[in-house]
């Protein structure tokens, strides 16, 4: 299974071209793949990312990371994501980073009256304002 896990991303690598970042090849470091592009518009219901000349279709692993994906305040936006191939075809993310200037940028979002932070789009739960989105520099390599 471990082998067929790699060789299914080995050939969603060599598809992408040079979408991977900062490698030939990709990473089967627990089993994970890193793709740098750009969030385009929304198909159907999943956002894609617009990478190595194609659009590559994403889901989140979990809700918060699609409603992220689908805020419309990061389309056009320069992200990195890392996940996994589904079987189903599209790429699916586990962790992503805006990148501004090659530097990477942890996304959440922001109340300003309340002073909480989100992982997800939305509404304050304390005050029902809309939150901001805010990028904070991803300060060490470890991410």
């Amino acid at each position: 299974m471990k082998r067929f896990l790699q060789a299914s991303l080995l050939v969603l690598a060599v598809a992408l071209g040079g979408a991977l970042v900062g490698r030939a090849a990709p990473s089967f470091q627990n089993g994970l793949v890193t793709i740098r592009g750009t969030l385009g518009a929304i198909s159907g219901a999943n956002p894609v990312l617009k990478a190595g000349g194609q659009q590559i279709v994403l889901a989140g692993q979990s809700p918060y990371i699609l409603k992220t994906l689908q805020d419309k305040r990061l389309r056009g936006q320069e992200l990195e994501v890392i996940g996994t191939r589904s079987p189903r075809g599209s790429f699916v993310v586990q962790r992503l980073y805006a990148v501004h200037n090659g530097q990477l940028y942890r996304i959440h979002y922001y109340c300003e009256v309340c002073n909480i932070t989100y992982n997800e789009p939305g509404h304050c739960y304390c005050c029902g304002r809309e939150t901001k989105l805010q990028e904070v520099p991803v300060q060490n390599s470890s991410q």
